[in-house]
């Protein structure tokens, strides 16, 4: 028997070879995915070294073929039981291990090197083997969860066997004492033996590409599902369409939502062709971006839903890989409503609530702007205070509805004479200011301002009683008079109030005090 043996622990290494090649290729694909891969190569590394240096008994010291041989093939058992506790996430410290591992180091060492016996250290090597997948059967079929254990069942059932192969040689070797101490010498048990390892060693590689393999498609089909839950029950809509031909295939519940498109009427269709985007040019500015970086992040746009309702959406694209092509997922969240509140809220911060007219800090940013572009473009800038005279005669004796109708009513008139450039405000109670842009001559602010005068004089109709009205204007001109809104501002009024000193219902330009004149 001692070639048949030498036999079997040749093959065993060439089997030990391929499953270190197996495990390599399951090793190098899944590393970054599942943990404890690592020790289950280490351990199909130490069973090769471990049989070539068996293989080797009695060419080399028995330090090597005896004591560092099954030390590596015991601990090749244990790093089975560490690649699985990290693969299932149940890792723990193991400190009974390591001690378990050293006393079985001292004692082979002192039954190798010391006293020589065989049968000792069989017994031994088995004992350890033993403990350590039983250690690994354990951990299959009572620490980890039921799910689990339903992926490992089969790698679980393998390892048993590991167990009773090793039981089953302890009993024997406690009852039958091998005639030789030779290894190669000792007969048809531990051949057996040896074909029981190499055959549970195929079994066991086929089992840990299997478990991994059920590992990743749970994870797949878990993944899908959270795919599936976030893709359907997302209060944004989501479509999926092919990069290639823009085709949808795919959207969510939240689309047929916000949109009112029902999925058949929307599959197999183009973005374009059922209307969706109000604006081409937001389409293709989207599309560059995208090309630029491959994703698109809170875009703001406008969509034609269903029924020609108009949709603002704040917009995430990305580039992705679905059904083995480019794909882009969009995802539209409707801010329809955000917006007209955003924009009422706007409206409420920059305009007079009772005649709808722009107020101060809408005035001021509107003069900022005209400006700008008067210094571009060598323009002048007509900046005018407008008071409504007798107001508070008309507020004590009509009341002060009556007021508010007169300021709303001339409010009215005056903006229908003013162009789309021009800026009119009210500052408050009576007052009104103007900004007239694109001047070229004071000639243009004369006819203007005449016009005004003759908008406010006409009658007021209050109901039971007509009210004539009268306002007092002053004029200055950016950058004649000053280039600072307040400068301005301050000259106009004091411009103003001279023609209400002076009988009312008149508009007057501003003229600087002659230098040496009191």
């Amino acid at each position: 028997m001692t070639l048949d043996i030498k036999t079997i622990v040749l093959i065993n290494l060439i089997v030990s070879l391929v499953n270190i090649g197996v495990i390599a290729i399951i090793w190098n694909q899944y590393k970054k995915v599942f943990n404890g891969l690592s020790f289950l190569l280490a351990d199909m590394i130490l069973q090769f070294v471990g049989f070539l240096l068996i293989a080797f008994r009695g060419v080399i010291p028995d330090l090597w073929s005896v004591v560092v041989a099954n030390s590596f093939v015991v601990i090749g058992s244990f790093f089975v039981l560490r690649g699985l506790e990290q693969f299932f996430n149940t890792a723990r410290r193991n400190i009974h291990n390591y001690g378990l591992i050293t006393i079985f180091v001292v004692v082979l060492s002192y039954f190798s090197l010391i006293q020589n016996n065989l049968v000792i250290r069989e017994i031994v090597i088995s004992v350890m083997l033993i403990v350590m997948n039983s250690q690994s059967v354990w951990l299959i079929f009572h620490r980890i969860d039921r799910p689990s254990r339903a992926i490992a069942k089969i790698t679980g059932i393998f390892l048993a066997g590991y167990v009773l192969v090793s039981a089953a040689r302890f009993v024997f070797l406690m009852i039958y004492t091998p005639e030789t101490s030779e290894f190669f010498k000792t007969g048809l048990v531990d051949a057996l033996a040896l074909i029981s390892y190499l055959t549970l060693s195929i079994l066991i590689i086929m089992s840990f590409s299997n478990m991994v393999s059920r590992r990743l498609f749970e994870e797949v089909q878990t993944e899908k599902e959270k795919y599936n839950a976030t893709f359907n029950s997302s209060p944004y809509a989501i479509m999926l369409t092919r990069l290639s031909d823009g085709k949808i295939f795919e959207v969510n519940a939240g689309f047929g939502l916000i949109t009112g498109y029902e999925p058949s009427e929307v599959i197999g269709k183009t973005s374009l062709e059922i209307g969706l985007w109000v604006s081409v040019a937001d389409r293709r500015v989207m599309t560059y971006a995208l090309a630029e970086g491959n994703e698109v992040s809170h875009f703001e746009m406008q969509f034609q839903a269903k029924n020609d309702r108009l949709i603002t959406g704040l917009v995430s694209s990305k580039i992705i890989m679905a059904h083995g092509e480019k794909c882009l997922v969009i995802s539209i969240s409707d801010i329809t409503e955000m917006n007209e509140i955003k924009n009422q809220l706007l409206e409420l911060a920059t305009h007079d609530s009772l005649t709808g007219l722009s107020n101060r800090m809408l005035f001021y940013d509107r003069f900022e702007m005209a400006k700008a572009n008067a210094q571009r473009n060598n323009h002048k800038i007509a900046v005018i205070s407008l008071d409504v005279d007798h107001l508070k005669d008309i507020n004590d004796g009509f009341g002060h509805d009556a007021g508010d109708k007169v300021l709303v009513t001339i409010s009215d008139r005056i903006s229908a004479i003013l162009r789309k450039t021009d800026t009119f405000a009210r500052f408050g109670g009576d007052e009104f200011m103007i900004l007239l842009t694109e001047i070229d001559t004071s000639t243009v602010v004369a006819q203007m301002t005449d016009k005004i005068l003759a908008a406010v004089a006409a009658p007021v109709d209050l109901g039971k009683d007509q009210i004539q009205v009268t306002a007092s204007i002053g004029i200055v001109l950016y950058p004649d008079d000053g280039s600072e809104i307040q400068v301005l501002i301050k000259k106009s009024d004091q411009v103003m109030y001279q023609v209400k000193n002076n009988g009312r219902n008149n508009a007057q330009f501003y003229q600087a005090p002659v230098a040496g004149r009191s």
